[in-house]
């Protein structure tokens, strides 16, 4: 068994800080609850009119989530992978919408993008 120390288990550490909520904002797909997205988008969503601080932030098409994705990562909000990751309510359900490995931790999913 690994001791704590291993640079594999640091780096899982570091990967996992995450506090849900915590000071993050709910935010929805198709006005289905959805994540929690970090006080960083919440301007840049707000600008987008998909929502406020005050209640919340949806999605109308969870189609759309890959493409807001694309664009967050070319507004530099994060640095994009260029690896597409499914997301879903949870590992036995269907499929919602996809977006950029780098993306998941804005929006309070963990990887393979459960809710």
């Amino acid at each position: 068994m690994p001791s704590d120390d291993t640079a594999f288990l640091r780096h899982l550490r570091h990967c996992n800080t995450a506090v849900v909520p915590g000071a993050r904002f709910p935010f929805s797909l198709d006005g289905r609850p959805a994540g929690w997205i970090t006080p960083d988008l919440t301007e840049t969503l707000e600008q987008r009119g998909l929502g406020s601080r005050t209640q919340g932030f949806n999605l109308p098409d969870p189609a759309d989530l890959e493409a807001l994705g694309e664009d967050l990562a070319r507004s530099g909000i994060y640095r994009s992978h260029h690896e597409l990751f499914d997301v879903m309510p949870d590992v036995d359900q269907p499929v919602l919408a996809r977006i950029d490995r780098g993306a998941l931790p804005l929006f309070g999913w963990w990887p393979p993008g459960c809710i």
